[in-house]
C-alpha cells in the first residue's frame, strides 16, 4: 500500500521518517518501540466485507456518541490540540478486526477505559490532570466533556467513512481500497485505483476554501488526482445524536464522477523525480 503512496510523495521514505519521529517524540521512545510494531503489521481484511446493512444496524444499536457535548467543549483543556501516539481511525480498524463487526460507540468507549495508555494518560499529561478524572465519568468534569466531544465526533467520522465505502461497492459496484497510513499521513481517506478520495465536512473549521485549520488532500498530494466528496451537517446536527451519514445523492455523484475520471484537482506532472 505504502507503493502507492509514492504516486503522491516524491520520497516516501522521507516521509515516513518524519511522522515517524513525530510520533516518536509525542509517545516517547521506549512507548514507541512497543507501539509501532503492531501499526506496521496491521492488515485491513474485516473493511471490505462490510456491508451497508451492517453499518445501519450498528447505527441503530449504538449509544449515543457525543453524550450531549457538543462542539462548545471542544475547545476546553485544550484536548483538541493533544494527540495520541496511534490514530483513532487505526484503534477503530482495529476494532473491526477483533470483533469481526462494526463497533459500536460503547466498544470504543470501553477500550479506552481499559486501555488508558492509548490516548487517555497522555490527555491526563497534556492537561497536568490526574488520570482519574479521565476514567470516570466523561459527562462529569469539564475536560473529560471535551474528550468525550472529540472521541465521539472520532467514531462518528469512522463510521461515516465505513458506511460510504460500503454503500459505494454494495449500490455501485464501486469498489474503494483504505489504509490508515495514507490517512494519517498523506490525507487520503480512499482510493480508487490511483486517485484519492477525500471526504470533508463544510465548515469553517475544517479543510474548506477560507482555510480551515486542516490540510486538505491536495495540499500534500499535488501529483495525483484527488475526487473531494464534500458533505454539509444534518439540519438536526445539535440534537441527533447518533453517526450522520453522507446522502445518497452526493454517494451517487461520486460513483459517477469516478467512473468518468472527473475530478477536482489534476495531478501536476512531474518532469523530474
Amino acid at each position: 500500500m505504502l507503493k502507492r503512496a509514492a504516486e503522491s510523495d516524491t520520497n516516501v521514505p522521507r516521509t515516513l521518517l518524519k511522522w515517524d519521529y513525530q510520533r516518536g517524540k509525542l509517545a516517547g521512545p521506549d512507548r514507541w518501540k512497543r507501539i509501532r510494531p503492531g501499526m506496521e503489521a496491521f492488515v485491513h481484511r474485516r473493511l471490505y466485507k462490510v456491508t451497508e446493512a451492517e453499518v445501519l444496524a450498528a447505527i441503530a444499536a449504538t449509544a449515543p456518541p457525543l453524550g450531549g457535548t457538543t462542539s462548545i467543549d471542544r475547545a476546553v483543556g485544550n484536548v483538541k490540540d493533544a494527540t495520541s501516539a496511534a490514530p483513532f481511525n487505526l484503534m477503530l480498524h482495529k476494532l473491526l478486526e477483533t470483533l469481526d463487526r462494526v463497533p459500536l460507540w460503547q466498544d470504543f468507549e470501553t477500550y479506552h477505559r481499559e486501555h488508558p495508555s492509548v490516548y487517555l494518560e497522555d490527555i491526563a499529561r497534556h492537561t497536568g490532570l490526574p488520570l482519574d478524572i479521565f476514567l470516570g465519568d466523561w459527562l462529569a468534569h469539564p475536560v473529560a466533556r471535551a474528550v468525550r466531544y472529540r472521541l465521539g465526533t472520532a467514531y462518528n467520522s469512522f463510521i461515516r467513512e465505513l458506511h460510504f465505502l460500503a454503500a459505494m461497492a454494495g449500490r455501485h459496484g464501486v469498489f474503494l481500497s483504505h489504509h490508515f497510513m495514507l490517512d494519517a499521513v498523506w490525507k487520503i481517506d480512499f482510493l480508487y485505483e490511483q486517485t484519492a478520495i477525500e471526504l470533508y465536512l463544510l465548515n469553517s473549521d475544517y479543510k474548506y476554501e477560507d482555510g480551515g485549520r486542516k490540510l486538505k488532500c491536495v495540499d500534500v498530494n499535488p501529483s495525483r488526482d484527488i475526487l473531494e466528496v464534500a458533505f454539509s451537517e444534518r439540519h438536526d446536527a445539535e440534537s441527533y445524536d447518533k453517526p450522520w451519514l453522507i446522502d445518497d445523492r452526493t454517494i451517487l455523484n461520486a460513483s459517477e464522477r469516478l467512473r468518468t475520471g472527473d475530478v477536482d484537482h489534476r495531478r501536476l506532472p512531474k518532469f523530474f523525480s
